[in-house]
C-alpha cells in the first residue's frame, strides 16, 4: 500500500509533534529536581494546612451568610407571624370573669364563696362552654331543621296550622 505524499507528510508531521510533546514532557520533569522524603513530607503539609485553612475559611463564609439570611429575612419573618397571633388573639372572656371563676374555684377561698357569686361564677362558665369545647362534645344546636323544602311541604304545613288554629 503506496501512500501519497500529502499523506507521509501528514503522518510525519503528527509523529514529528507527539516527539515534540515528549520532549517537552521531559524538560519539564527535569526542571523539577524529585524532592527528599523530608521535603515532600513538608510539603505534603503544607498543602493539608492550606486546605485546611481554606475549609475554615469557607465555612465562616457560609456561617456568616447564614447569619445574614437569618437577619434580614427569617427573623422579619418569624416577628410578623408573632404579631399576628397575637393581634388576632381573642380571649374568651374579660379579666374579671376570669379572676371570679378562678376564685370559686380556688381552694383557700371556696368556704366562703357566696350563692351569688357561685352563680354569676355558672353562668359566665355556661356562656364560654361552646368556646371552651370542641364541636364533637358541644354540638351546636341545628337551625331549622324540619325546614320544608318543596312547596308541597308549605301547603301541607300552612293547612295543618290551620286546622290547629281553628279546633280552639
Amino acid at each position: 500500500m503506496a501512500l501519497t505524499t500529502t499523506e507521509r507528510e501528514t503522518k510525519l508531521a503528527a509523529v514529528l509533534i507527539e516527539i515534540e510533546r515528549a520532549r517537552e514532557t521531559l524538560r519539564q520533569a527535569q526542571l523539577k529536581p524529585p524532592l527528599s522524603a523530608s521535603a515532600q513530607q513538608r510539603l505534603d503539609a503544607a498543602i493539608r494546612k492550606h486546605k485546611q485553612n481554606l475549609d475554615a475559611e469557607f465555612s465562616q463564609r457560609v456561617e456568616e451568610e447564614v447569619a445574614r439570611q437569618t437577619r434580614e429575612f427569617v427573623l422579619p419573618h418569624c416577628l410578623a407571624l408573632y404579631e399576628m397571633a397575637v393581634e388576632a388573639r381573642k380571649g374568651i372572656m374579660d379579666r374579671a370573669a376570669y379572676r371570679l371563676i378562678w376564685s370559686c374555684l380556688h381552694d383557700d377561698s371556696r368556704k366562703s364563696v357566696s350563692s351569688e357569686k357561685l352563680n354569676k361564677a355558672f353562668n359566665i362558665w355556661t356562656e364560654a362552654k361552646a368556646k371552651v369545647l370542641g364541636e364533637e362534645e358541644n354540638q351546636t344546636p341545628k337551625f331549622m331543621v324540619d325546614i320544608r323544602r318543596t312547596a308541597a311541604e308549605w301547603l301541607a304545613s300552612f293547612e295543618a296550622t290551620a286546622k290547629r288554629r281553628w279546633k280552639n
